[in-house]
């Protein structure tokens, strides 16, 4: 049990700081498209929007208590949003090759190099992953120890059925 809470609070840890990376990337270029007047995409707000979330769940589900071992559907769910913060993303980004972003007004770059803008990309692409895949890894761990703790409890017998 104790190994199991502290692979919780080390895949708890690597939630908080992939949202927090995540959350930092998606609101620099959502402040920087409010300052060229360009309003960010909904897919951003979604995005930012669901590692916030992940950042509050992760720190208080960072305590190693004991429900915070056995809340699989809200780990899986989390898994979910993140899958699909990824998908959007990867829609935005795929057709533009990471050189150039596009606006009704004309082409714009958020940075001055398009390739620090390729990376900063990837990078965010990569977290938003690693977010999904360490919130499928919780569910998962929750899983397995609240199906083993439910299987000790019936090969258990009570004390004063020891004799039956």
């Amino acid at each position: 049990m104790i190994i199991s809470r502290l692979i919780s609070v080390i895949l708890r840890f690597l939630q908080l700081a992939s949202a927090a990376i995540v959350t930092g990337i998606v609101g620099n270029y959502i402040s920087d498209a409010n300052q060229a007047g360009i309003n960010p995409a909904d897919r951003f707000v979604y995005t930012i929007v669901i590692a916030a979330f992940s950042l509050l769940a992760a720190l208080i589900l960072l305590v190693p208590f004991t429900a915070s071992l056995t809340i699989f559907p809200l780990d899986f769910l989390f898994f979910i949003l993140w899958i699909i913060s990824f998908g959007l993303v990867v829609d935005f980004i795929a057709p533009m090759n990471c050189e150039w972003g596009w606006s009704w007004y004309g082409h714009y770059y958020l940075s001055d190099d398009p390739v620090e803008q390729c990376q900063r990309w990837k990078a965010c692409l990569a977290f938003i992953f690693l977010s999904a895949m360490f919130w499928l890894m919780s569910a998962l761990l929750a899983l397995w120890v609240v199906f083993r703790a439910r299987g000790s409890t019936r090969e258990r017998r009570r004390w004063y059925r020891s004799h039956y």
